[in-house]
């Protein structure tokens, strides 16, 4: 009798290992590429149209570019909260930037221009000197 049990867990056990070893996978078979970004989408890493004129919004810091000169400039938020890039003067405010995006803003003032976060405005301030 306990031989015929065993042999019956064994078949049982048999068959259930072998169900949907086909060698076929239910897996796909590329990695999904929705999270990766396209060539035309601009990521921090890629150039963007306003060349090396980068202003980052980094945590709390605003990092402007040295030698910048009049003209386009790419915004970029690569910290953890959302910001803006707002001149204290008046003539540009990025919006609100939630972290990753990016945006551009044009200056045509040569000199200093004081700018600020919007959100932070105490903790983030900084100048952009244009030659």
């Amino acid at each position: 009798m306990h031989t015929t049990s065993w042999i019956v867990r064994v078949a049982l056990g048999a068959a259930l290992l072998l169900t949907g070893c086909d060698g076929t996978s239910d897996a796909p078979d590329e990695q999904s590429t929705d999270d990766q970004p396209t060539s035309d989408q601009p990521t921090i890493d890629q150039p963007t149209s306003a060349g090396d004129q980068v202003v980052e919004l980094v945590d709390f810091e605003i990092i402007t570019p040295t030698g910048a000169s009049p003209g386009t400039f790419a915004v970029r938020n690569t910290g953890n909260a959302p910001h803006t890039l707002t001149a204290d003067d008046g003539t540009f405010d990025t919006g609100t930037l939630q972290p990753g995006e990016e945006t551009t803003v044009t200056i045509e003032a040569t000199g200093p221009v004081a700018v600020r976060c919007e959100i932070h405005p105490d903790a983030m301030r900084g100048t952009i000197d244009l030659g």
